[in-house]
């Protein structure tokens, strides 16, 4: 199964943006706690101008809570950032 995550920076709290998509009709329909840790061997070559680069090529480990439920995964994310603003 192939899954798309879009991911936006949100510049308000999270109730205000929670909010608004309530207004617009989104109703909640699963609520998690996401630990992500980011992890390279690229250590040496990580500076600001290149820092999607690394995070493209790191492995992700995370430890998901849902409800009664833990997952802890090791993941490859194949990530493309659009940097335009």
């Amino acid at each position: 199964m192939k899954q798309i995550e879009i991911t936006v920076k949100v510049n308000e709290s999270f109730e205000a943006a929670s909010q608004k998509l309530k207004n617009q009709g989104f109703k909640i329909i699963r609520e998690s706690d996401i630990n992500d840790i980011y992890m390279t061997s690229k250590m040496e070559e990580l500076n600001i101008k290149n820092i999607q680069y690394i995070l493209k090529n790191s492995v992700l480990l995370r430890h998901l809570k849902l409800n009664d439920k833990e997952i802890k995964k090791i993941t490859y994310k194949n990530k493309e950032y659009d940097l335009k603003r």
